[in-house]
Order: C-alpha cells, then sequence, then structure tokens
C-alpha cells in the first residue's frame, strides 16, 4: 500500500468510505484484526520489488557472461 503500514492505510480508507457510521470500538477491532492480519506478511512497495527483480536479471545476465567466459577458457 502506501506509506506507513498497510493496516494504517486500510483504515484509514474504511474511515473515510464510513466516516461516522461505525462505533469506535468495531473500528478498533477491526484495526487490530486487520494489524494481525498484515503482520504475517513481509510486505515491500512496489518500486522496491522492481527494484530487486531489476537486480536479479542484473545478476543473471553477469553469470551467464561470466559462465561463457569459463567455458571459453577451458576450451584453451
Amino acid at each position: 500500500m502506501e506509506n506507513g503500514q498497510p493496516a494504517e492505510t486500510l483504515m484509514a480508507r474504511i474511515r473515510d468510505v464510513l466516516g461516522g457510521l461505525t462505533p469506535e470500538p468495531l473500528m478498533e477491532r477491526l484495526n487490530a484484526s486487520l494489524e494481525g492480519f498484515f503482520e504475517q506478511f513481509q510486505l515491500v512497495s512496489k518500486r522496491e520489488l522492481e527494484g530487486h527483480i531489476a537486480s536479479i536479471e542484473q545478476l543473471k545476465n553477469t553469470i551467464a557472461d561470466l559462465e561463457q567466459r569459463m567455458a571459453k577458457l577451458e576450451r584453451q
């Protein structure tokens, strides 16, 4: 989700949608439940994930190049 914790972001959106229609004790229980749910995940932003994927691709290319160089040296 955006900045901060996913549960906080989701709760903010729920509060925006529901306004004052929901009693605060219910919102507190919902918040605790959401925090417990999201704690089991190690979430990262899409930008961070894409950065890691790009790094992995670069490493794959480096490994392929090194393997080709090794094969060439072995043939000599």
